[in-house]
């Protein structure tokens, strides 16, 4: 009985730390997606010299988002995430 509820919870403990990793797998991931609308964004408004309005506040919205994410990464990315 003492092994089961021992097994029991390494199992239930590890399936929280996979869940915890895959979220911040998929946060950075999304980041990375991100970054390059937001690179593209950039690109658009400085080189093809669109600077509508609403480019801008896409921008915006990209790096609100970006922000975000990083709280679901570790406190390095977190700390970085402007840079």
């Amino acid at each position: 009985m003492l092994f089961s509820l021992v097994e029991f919870s390494y199992n239930v403990w590890r399936i929280k730390v996979s869940g915890q990793e895959n979220n911040t797998r998929s946060a950075c991931f999304e980041m990375l997606l991100n970054q390059y609308s937001l690179e593209q964004l950039i690109y658009t408004g400085h080189y093809d010299g669109n600077t509508t309005e609403s480019i801008s506040r896409m921008g915006w919205v990209k790096e609100g988002l970006i922000a975000d994410l990083s709280t679901l990464t570790n406190d390095a990315v977190e700390q970085n995430q402007l840079l």
